[in-house]
C-alpha cells in the first residue's frame, strides 16, 4: 500500500494489471502529511527537461529590477495566517503538470474529474475528495494520455538509466533512480523512504510473473502509479513535520516553490524553483518575491491570468448560455470570441513589454481584441477573419473588462439584459460588498412586465415593492442600471422600446458619494476608487488561498495594499506583495500536528 499520510481513506485502482492502493482520499482531511525533510538534498539532476514557458517574440528578456522587501510586523491576532485548504489540483492545474511534468498533450476533461467551486469567493478549488467511479474515469484516461510514455521515457528519466539494458541489476538500479529523480518532480519534494519502498515494491510487482511487464512497460507503470498518487494530485507538499514558528507553520521551500508555481503558473515548480527549494532557499523573502518577479516576466503566467479573471467576472462557459434568436449577430462563435477578448485584454494589461500592470487599465481602457464575428456585435468595422486583433473601440462606448460583451452575456437572460445580475455580480466581485442570499426569504414578485416597458421602468418597482426588497436593491440596482445601454448580448443601444436609454444613477461608496451618467463614467470612477484597488488584491488574495481571507489575515492585506500604493497601483506589484505575505508564507497550526 501507498502511504499517503494523515489521509482518512483511500482507493485501489490497477497499474498495468498490478493493484496499487491510495489514489486518492475520500474522508475529510485538513491538514498533515508524510513526505521527506525538506532540507533533504532532493535537486533533480541535470537530465530534468526544460519547462514549456520560453520567452515569446516581443518580450523583454531583462527582469524586473529587484526591489527590497519589507518584512511583515510580529505575528499579532490580525497579522497571522488562516488555514491551508486541503484540494485536489484543478482541471487546468492537473493538465498543466502532466504537460510539464512528462509533456503529456490533451488535457482531462470534466468527464475523469470535475471541479469544485468556492461557495463564497466563486474560485474553483479542484475537488476535496475523489470518489471510487472517478478513480475509475481517471485511470482510464491516464491509461490512454499515456499510451506513448514509452518514447518519452528517455526524456524524464535520469542519465544513469541505460534503457537499453538487458541486465536486471542495472534495470533495478535504474528504477530505484528513477523513483527518486522522477518522484521528486512529480511529488514536488523528496520522496520519503517508506514512499520510495512502496513505489520499488510496485516495480518488482509489474517486473513479477504475474504481471510480466517488460522494463520500459515497468517504468511507465511507475509513472501512471505516480500520477494517480494523492501524493501527486493534492495541492499538500509537506515535510515529515510542520516548523512551528510561534504559533503558526511556515511552509518549507519545497512548499514554497510550489505555492509559487500553482499561484503564478497553474502548473508544477521549474528547474530554478527546485535548484532554490534544494538550497532552502525559498524561506528568504527576497529571494520569494525575485522568483515571482521571474515568474510573472514567463509566458506561463498568462494561463492564471486567464484562470483569475475568467473566474473572478464569472464568465466561464458563457458562450453556452441561449441568447434569444433576435439576436442575429450573436452565436456561440461569438460568444467564444467574447471570453476571448476578454482573457487577451486583462493579458495585455499584466503582461508583456507594452503592458502597464495598472488597475485603472484594466476598467477604463478601450483598447481590445476581436475578430470579425464580435466586431459586427460591437459595430466596428474593418476586421475579418476569425482570429482576434487588436483594436481601439469607440470610448464613449467601450471602457475596460465591465463593458466587454462577455461580462454583459453572461449577467444577462436570453432575451433581456438583467440589472439586478449585473449590479450583484459589481456588489460581490468589484466592491467585495456581500449581499445576503435571498433563499429561504419570502421576496415579493416583481408585476409582469408591461408592453412598452423598459427594462429599467421595470425593475424600478422594485422602489414602489418596498419593505425587504428596498434594502439590497438600492444597492444593487443603480449599479445594474448603469449598464442599461447594453443589450443582453453587450451590443450598445441608446433607444429602448422606442424611449431613450437612461443609464444614470448615484452611488454610496466609503469613499464618498458620486453621480455618473452612464458605464463609461461608472467605471472610470471605480477604477481610481479605493474599495475596487482593494477588492481587487482581496480577490487575487482568494484566488491563491482558494477561500476568503480570515481576520488574522488583516495584516497580510493591509501589507499588500501598502505595497500597491507605492507601485502606482500595478498589479503585478501587488501580486509580487501577496507572494510575501504571512498568508503565503505561513498558515494556521492544526490541533495535534506534530510539528518541530
Amino acid at each position: 500500500m501507498m502511504r499517503t499520510g494523515r489521509q482518512a481513506g483511500a482507493l485501489t485502482v490497477m497499474v498495468a494489471g498490478v493493484a496499487l492502493s491510495g489514489l486518492a482520499c475520500t474522508g475529510a482531511v485538513t491538514g498533515g502529511g508524510n513526505s521527506s525533510n525538506p532540507n533533504t538534498n532532493g535537486k533533480p539532476d541535470d537530465s530534468t527537461p526544460t519547462q514549456p514557458g520560453d520567452k515569446p517574440p516581443g518580450m523583454s528578456s531583462k527582469p524586473t529590477p529587484s526591489q527590497p522587501v519589507v518584512p511583515p510586523p510580529p505575528v499579532t491576532a490580525d497579522n497571522a495566517a488562516g488555514q491551508a485548504v486541503f484540494r485536489r489540483m484543478t482541471l487546468v492545474e492537473l493538465t498543466n503538470t502532466l504537460r510539464d511534468l512528462v509533456g503529456m498533450q490533451g488535457g482531462l476533461g470534466e468527464a475523469e474529474l470535475a471541479d469544485d467551486v468556492g461557495t463564497t469567493t466563486g474560485f474553483v478549488v479542484g475537488a476535496r475528495f475523489v470518489q471510487a467511479a472517478d478513480a475509475t474515469k481517471f485511470y482510464s484516461a491516464i491509461e490512454q494520455l499515456t499510451g506513448g510514455l514509452a518514447a518519452k521515457l528517455g526524456d524524464i528519466a535520469p542519465k544513469s538509466c541505460d534503457l537499453a539494458s538487458t541486465d536486471a541489476g542495472k534495470q533495478e538500479a535504474c528504477a530505484v533512480d528513477f523513483i527518486d529523480k522522477f518522484g521528486l518532480r512529480a511529488y514536488r519534494r523528496p520522496l520519503n523512504a517508506d514512499e520510495k519502498t512502496d513505489l520499488l515494491d510496485l516495480y518488482k510487482a509489474l517486473r513479477g510473473s504475474e504481471a510480466g511487464a517488460s522494463f520500459t512497460d515497468a517504468l511507465v507503470g511507475l509513472v501512471r502509479g505516480i500520477i494517480q498518487s494523492p501524493q501527486f494530485l493534492y495541492r499538500w507538499e509537506l515535510g515529515d513535520a510542520a516548523i512551528k514558528d510561534g504559533g503558526l507553520v511556515r511552509y518549507n521551500s519545497y512548499e514554497i516553490a510550489s505555492r509559487l508555481s500553482y499561484f503564478l503558473w497553474a502548473s508544477m515548480p521549474d528547474t530554478k524553483l527546485f535548484d532554490l527549494a534544494a538550497a532552502n532557499k525559498l524561506n528568504d523573502l527576497q529571494v520569494i518575491a525575485d522568483e515571482s518577479r521571474r515568474m510573472l516576466a514567463d509566458a506561463k503566467a498568462q494561463d492564471t491570468i486567464r484562470n483569475f479573471h475568467v473566474q473572478w467576472l464569472e464568465i466561464d462557459g458563457m458562450d453556452a448560455l441561449p441568447k434569444d434568436e433576435s439576436f442575429k449577430d450573436y452565436n456561440q462563435a461569438v460568444g467564444k470570441a467574447m471570453i476571448e477578448e476578454t482573457v487577451a485584454f486583462a493579458g495585455s494589461v499584466l503582461w508583456g513589454d507594452k503592458a502597464t500592470g495598472k488597475v485603472s487599465d484594466l476598467f477604463s481602457s478601450s483598447s481590445s481584441f476581436v475578430n470579425a464575428g464580435l466586431a459586427k456585435v460591437y459595430g466596428v468595422s474593418g476586421v475579418t477573419g476569425d482570429q482576434s486583433q487588436p483594436v481601439k473601440l469607440d470610448p464613449t462606448q467601450r471602457a475596460g473588462v465591465l463593458t466587454q460583451g462577455s461580462f454583459l452575456a453572461s449577467h444577462a437572460d436570453g432575451d433581456f439584459d438583467h440589472p439586478v445580475k449585473r449590479g450583484v455580480t459589481m456588489l460581490r466581485h468589484i466592491l467585495c460588498n456581500p449581499i445576503p442570499d435571498p433563499k429561504g426569504i419570502d421576496v415579493p414578485v416583481l408585476p409582469e412586465r408591461k408592453p412598452g416597458e423598459t427594462t429599467r421602468e421595470h425593475f424600478e418597482q422594485h422602489d414602489k415593492i418596498g419593505g425587504i426588497c428596498s434594502g439590497c436593491h438600492n444597492a444593487i440596482d443603480p449599479l445594474g442600471f448603469a449598464f442599461e445601454n447594453y443589450d443582453a448580448v453587450g451590443g450598445y443601444r441608446t433607444m429602448e422600446e422606442g424611449k431613450p436609454v437612461d443609464s444614470s444613477g448615484k452611488i454610496t461608496l466609503k469613499s464618498g458619494d458620486f453621480a455618473f451618467k452612464n458605464a463609461i463614467e461608472l467605471t472610470k470612477k471605480l477604477a481610481e476608487a479605493p474599495e475596487v484597488r482593494e477588492c481587487v488584491a482581496r480577490n487575487w488574495m482568494r484566488y491563491l488561498l482558494r477561500r476568503e481571507e480570515v481576520t488574522e489575515e488583516k495584516g497580510s492585506v493591509d501589507g499588500l495594499m501598502k505595497a500597491f500604493e507605492s507601485s502606482q497601483w500595478d498589479m503585478r506589484e501587488m501580486l509580487v506583495a501577496t507572494t510575501t505575505t504571512r498568508a503565503f508564507t505561513h498558515r494556521k497550526l492544526i490541533d495535534g500536528e506534530v510539528t518541530k
